[in-house]
């Protein structure tokens, strides 16, 4: 994303010429759209622009915050990029820890009065 909009602000300055990926941007954030290019390598989102860059937002505060002051005693699920990465990776860890088989391990969820 830095890259990219990097070199949209030289091309609109005039100290680079546009590219066809340039322009593409420059169509997308004018209409309010994620660009192709960044929806390629990001998480999945039927957001515009201005909300997509919100959400980001909250997401990096969110692993910047973990990262500062350790793991938090719960997780927000939805803001990772591969929520069955981390889940999976906690089994590993727990496994690990404990010395037990991951095969034997598995997550529930209350909510509510309601097991999931």
């Amino acid at each position: 994303m830095t890259t990219s909009l990097t070199d949209l602000l030289d091309t609109l300055r005039g100290e680079q010429v546009a590219s066809a990926t340039t322009e593409t941007l420059f169509a997308s954030v004018l209409l309010g759209y994620v660009p192709e290019s960044w929806r390629s390598v990001s998480y999945p989102t039927e957001r515009g622009l201005g909300s997509f860059v919100s959400d980001l937002c909250r997401r990096l505060a969110n692993f910047e915050r973990w990262v500062e002051d350790g793991p938090p005693l719960a997780f927000w699920i939805p803001g990772f990029f591969f929520p069955q990465a981390f889940l999976t990776a906690v089994l590993q860890d727990h496994a690990r820890r404990e010395k037990i088989e991951i095969d034997g391990l598995f997550l529930e969820w209350v909510v509510g009065d309601l097991l999931i």
